[in-house]
């Protein structure tokens, strides 16, 4: 990283502008990503490309420039007021934020907005592209920037181009409904490394792929033709030691003490959030108006101190929105307040920072109530607060939060009986139980803290494979180095795939057993002392025992290498220990789409289980295999599985083994100057290729893009090669 400028790309820069008189002041702005990526700032230096927050007069702009880049090395990008109301206003704010936080009739597609979207991300491609050089790092963040990546690798290929989403990716179906779909999706995926709040928002983006453009995906990595984008969860948090050291502030103890002696004898229930739709502040007073109605005994007893965070006051939906909540809070004070009591003390502006945490450190109880957010950190600075000594973090399962707070009392928002219900369980919790929750939290928010988050990012996307996969080379116009180097060699590795390499793909899976000709070849080769032959395969051991588990001197590798089975022996040997438990739930959707689509198969394997669509219609079969791919991503995100796709066929596996994994233990074990050579024809292969170090001649049968180095183009090539090698 030393060695390679850094660009950090936003919408806003952190700072906000406003001109007095005839010189612009320039004051420091607050936010998660400022504070995420002030860890950073110590030990490495970086430029920050950004919005300046206010349209600046063209006589003005570039003496502001100059300010801002030898102050602060920040490098504004200078918006009219036109382009501010449809790129940010409009695009960002009205189709995507709506869209993204699943809420579709909110949003508001309009082509002019469209327009100054692209025109915007093109003014920032060009503000960056002068700051950087072909070995720069630039980092973009966030949904109004989603077409920036695409851009810059079109000018600048050599780029290490990561962006990170810091609100939901919303499922498949929602996204749809994006009438530019498409296009946002090519935008982002110019990035080497995309990363998410949650594995959730990644399993959504890797379905949108699939279902949009029909790009297939590894659980972190999208395949693009020529290119291999990586992916990841990427939890943001917060820097704890800023509210533990203002925490011990004199000013924060005195307003502890005052605050205290507001509300003594009250249970404070605290809630921090920004005016916004998806923070369900109505969900939550309609839940605290409940919990006043079934607990009135506790009616006196309990205050919710909430603040609003005024935000986007110029679109009418916030006004209204600001409009009822009032309404709201009125409602509720005139029902249940007295002379002496005001159930919802509502603060309708910013407070300080150290208000805030006076406030944080006073509350029993932390309300986050979202119907849907990309993380909330007001979770974690309520958690940091209390250092694990207590409060109760009562937290909506709509939070990408929720992913990280186990011990939070979890709520469904849209139910407000159980809100209700989680209010009195929280204010009435044993101490110690509040104690053992808090621990947990706070050792979660110490251990995953802002500077760790955006040095993991930095580091995956230093380090990521970008590798574009160039056509391989026909085999055939290498083979005389290829039977020089074979011929000279003291020992010698084949790794062979089966199905579609050594013999051709067959209609009905269970009819590729092997020929005269090929049960001599592998005789033929595994005879030779100088040979270590292992056929590789997808099939299971039983079957592979009766075709070729006779032939002496050949190791075999069943169900992709979760299996192994040594020269000479009869016992497979697993090589991990793994649980079959989630077949009982898998079982049934293959089943179940076996009935639908005419022609396809289930085949049950010790360790895994595989849908083949080889002898379906071939347009329905593909397109339910899209559907049947998009069914088990979705339904086994929490289990020990991988879905990998094959040659028509899905199969679904435990997690953590393939072909890759058992060639590596194999070569491991022999003489580090043998000479390696490995064919394979489909997905399950390249993990195969991707193992083996460069040196190795590995094949692929077929013309697809692949990380092998040569090509061949049928099994009955392989076959011809292996033969002629077989005289050596």
């Amino acid at each position: 990283m030393s060695q390679r400028k850094l660009i950090v790309v936003s919408n806003r820069l952190p700072v906000s502008i406003n001109k007095s008189g005839e010189k612009w002041k320039i004051l420091p702005s607050s936010g998660g990503l400022v504070s995420a990526l002030a860890g950073l700032k110590p030990d490495l230096a970086f430029d920050w490309v950004g919005w300046a927050g206010a349209e600046v007069p063209k006589k003005d702009q570039d003496g502001l420039r100059q300010l801002l880049s030898k102050k602060h090395k920040y490098f504004p990008v200078f918006l009219s007021q036109s382009q501010i109301e449809r790129f940010y206003d409009g695009f960002s704010n009205r189709v995507l934020w709506p869209l993204f936080h699943y809420m579709p009739d909110r949003m508001n597609f309009n082509l002019r907005y469209w327009d100054n979207y692209k025109e915007v991300n093109r003014r920032f491609a060009k503000e960056v592209l002068a700051r950087c050089d072909d070995n720069s790092i630039v980092w973009i963040h966030d949904y109004h920037l989603f077409l920036l990546p695409e851009i810059l690798r079109k000018e600048r290929p050599g780029l290490r181009i990561g962006f990170f989403l810091h609100i939901p990716f919303p499922s498949s179906e929602i996204y749809r409904a994006l009438p530019v779909r498409e296009e946002v999706l090519r935008g982002v995926l110019g990035a080497d490394l995309i990363g998410f709040q949650t594995h959730e928002y990644l399993r959504h983006f890797n379905s949108a792929c699939l279902r949009v453009l029909g790009l297939e995906s590894e659980p972190e990595s999208i395949e693009a033709p020529e290119r291999i984008i990586h992916t990841g969860a990427y939890p943001i948090g917060i820097n704890p030691s800023e509210f533990l050291e203002t925490l011990e502030s004199p000013p924060v103890k005195k307003r502890k003490a005052q605050l205290n002696a507001a509300y003594k004898g009250k249970k404070i229930i605290i809630g921090i959030d920004r005016l916004d739709y998806i923070k369900g502040l109505k969900h939550k007073f309609d839940a605290f108006e409940l919990f006043l109605e079934r607990f009135p005994d506790l009616r006196e007893k309990v205050v919710l101190i909430q603040v609003v965070v005024p935000s986007r006051g110029n679109v009418e939906e916030y006004q209204q929105l600001k409009e009822e909540l009032d309404r709201d809070v009125g409602r509720i004070n005139g029902r249940f307040g007295g002379a002496q009591h005001t159930p919802i003390h509502y603060i309708a502006r910013s407070v300080p920072f150290e208000e805030l945490c006076a406030l944080y450190e006073l509350s029993d109880a932390a309300l986050i109530t979202s119907v849907r957010d990309g993380m909330n950190l007001v979770s974690f600075e309520y958690v940091a607060s209390h250092r694990g000594e207590g409060g109760v973090l009562i937290l909506s399962e709509f939070a990408g939060a929720a992913h990280t707070f186990s011990e939070a009392i979890q709520v469904n928002p849209w139910n407000r009986s159980e809100v209700a219900d989680a209010i009195y369980q929280a204010v009435t919790m044993d101490r110690r139980e509040q104690k053992r929750r808090a621990k947990k939290n706070f050792e979660y928010v110490e251990a995953f803290s802002s500077a760790g988050w955006s040095r993991r990012f930095l580091k995956d996307l230093t380090i990521a494979d970008t590798e574009q996969l160039a056509p391989a080379e026909d085999l055939r116009t290498h083979y005389i180095d290829l039977q020089r180097e074979f011929s000279g060699s003291y020992k010698r590795i084949l790794l062979l795939d089966y199905d579609g390499t050594l013999c051709p793909l067959v209609s009905r899976p269970e009819q590729a057993n092997p020929d005269k000709e090929l049960t001599d070849l592998l005789t033929r080769l595994a005879a030779n002392d100088r040979n270590e032959v292992y056929v590789i395969s997808g099939r299971g051991q039983s079957q592979l025992d009766d075709w070729i588990g006779d032939i002496p001197g050949l190791g075999i590798g069943a169900e992709h290498g979760l299996f192994y089975r040594s020269a000479g022996k009869s016992q497979w040997i697993p090589m991990k220990k793994i649980s079959t438990g989630w077949k009982r739930t898998v079982l049934p959707i293959l089943e179940n789409y076996v009935r639908r689509t005419p022609g396809s198969a289930v085949e049950i394997k010790k360790g895994s289980l595989a849908w083949h669509y080889r002898n379906a219609e071939e347009v329905f079969g593909e397109w339910q295999a899209h559907e049947l791919l998009f069914h088990l991503e979705e339904s086994l995100s929490r289990m020990p599985v991988e879905v990998i796709r094959g040659n028509k066929v899905l199969e679904v596996r435990s997690r953590g083994i393939n072909k890759g994994t058992l060639v590596n233990g194999l070569i491991e074990k022999s003489r580090k100057d043998s000479m390696i050579i490995c064919f394979g024809d489909d997905k399950t292969d390249e993990d195969m290729f991707k193992a083996l170090p460069s040196r190795a001649w590995t094949c692929k049968v077929g013309l697809d893009r692949t990380h092998a180095r040569f090509m061949v183009d049928t099994s009955q090539a392989v076959r011809e090669v292996l033969w002629e090698l077989s005289t050596f």
